[in-house]
């Protein structure tokens, strides 16, 4: 073995990992620290952690090793999921403190998470597509067709202009005019009342499609006299919007709906701990069992996605995970909290409330800051 592959150990004299033998056979030293195991067929290094494995590493092991050090779900994702469809089960079992062979509630809620967001990504990404292609179509088609069809007007009023035209070609002429006027919208502006409804300006105004396509933003604030930095930063975001489409902006507001849901789930946990206050749980409790109740819902509308794309995209079966979800929670509620069926049921109806309340504002704000960060 030349030199430059020895350690600073191995030139000390250090034992080396054996070299005879299968490369199958399990190790009598730990290839990482090199100390000898405590007992010839142990599964992991006294000193270092390591788990011992033969010294031939395979692709399977390369990519177990990768999962188990990005994930680190190992077998405890396993044992996790089979009590987690027990509605309640998780959370007594984790809050009493068999924490060892379940994954960390952080920890499932980013791998539930992932799986949940990708599985109805798939569908959310064409609505994305269709939404930016309507809105790029009627704007193309704002832009783009006056001109062409300010020419055809024209050509059908200098037809009108020969005496001997017929009164039916007159009619025909007529009818042709309500059909174009009625399919093409013949403004050479966009309106921006909008930005009236959000606050920013009190009174609308048109902007010209030329000078969307054409002007800097410094130009157009002197042109229709925009003043202040609230105003300046949302009539540019607008353009902005109105130049690139609809679509990178709805994208945006899809990636912050994870931070919504870890907004409101710690302000849910709240409301709990006021519901439940005389079952002197502490805070961090509700918040446990509000992220174990988010994973269960994640995985069954997962679920409910992967079936509709199966069945040839039937949308009954995602929509389905609705009222399963409902049932779950209240089953959750039940379970955990081991109250009376009426009492579960109010509280339940309360929690519920709350979500109503919490979600749109917190989702508003979201909506808020995506479009000034857009």
């Amino acid at each position: 073995m030349p030199w430059y592959w020895h350690t600073k150990k191995d030139r000390k004299g250090a034992p080396l990992a054996p070299t005879s033998g299968s490369e199958s056979e399990l190790p009598k030293i730990c290839l990482n620290c090199e100390l000898e195991f405590a007992k010839p067929d142990a599964s992991y290094c006294h000193n270092c952690g390591q788990k011992n494995k033969p010294s031939k590493v395979t692709i399977g092991q390369v990519g177990a090793d990768f999962i188990d050090n990005v994930f680190n779900v190992d077998n405890r994702l396993w044992s996790t999921l089979r009590i987690m469809f027990i509605p309640g089960r998780l959370t007594r079992e984790y809050i009493s403190g068999h924490r060892k062979k379940y994954l960390n509630p952080m920890r499932l809620f980013v791998v539930m998470s992932i799986i949940h967001f990708l599985t109805i990504g798939y569908r959310f990404e064409d609505l994305i597509l269709a939404a930016n292609d309507g809105f790029s179509q009627e704007i193309t088609s704002k832009r783009f067709s006056k001109p062409v069809v300010d020419s055809m007007m024209t050509y059908i009023s200098s037809i009108r202009e020969y005496e001997e035209l017929s009164q039916a070609n007159k009619v025909g002429l007529d009818s042709l005019d309500q059909k174009i006027r009625s399919e093409y919208d013949l403004r050479d502006s966009v309106e921006l009342d909008f930005l009236v409804g959000l606050g920013f300006f009190d009174e609308g105004f048109k902007v010209a499609y030329t000078d969307i396509d054409n002007a800097t933003n410094d130009e157009l604030y002197e042109k229709y006299e925009v003043e202040g930095w609230l105003k300046r930063t949302s009539f540019s975001q607008t353009i902005k919007i109105y130049k690139h489409g609809i679509g990178p902006f709805i994208d945006l507001i899809y990636g912050s709906v994870i931070w919504v849901i870890l907004i409101t789930i710690p302000l849910i946990a709240l409301v709990m701990k006021i519901i439940y206050v005389r079952r002197k749980h502490y805070w961090v409790e509700h918040l446990i069992f509000l992220v174990h109740l988010h994973c269960l819902l994640f995985l069954v509308t997962s679920v409910g996605f992967g079936l509709m794309y199966c069945f040839d995209n039937d949308k009954s079966f995602a929509l389905m995970a609705i009222p399963i979800n409902a049932v779950l929670f209240w089953l959750s509620l039940k379970m955990y909290y081991r109250q009376g069926i009426i009492k579960t049921t109010i509280k339940w109806s309360m929690i519920g409330f709350a979500y109503i309340f919490t979600i749109p504002w917190i989702l508003a704000s979201s909506i808020f800051i995506s479009f000034f960060l857009y």
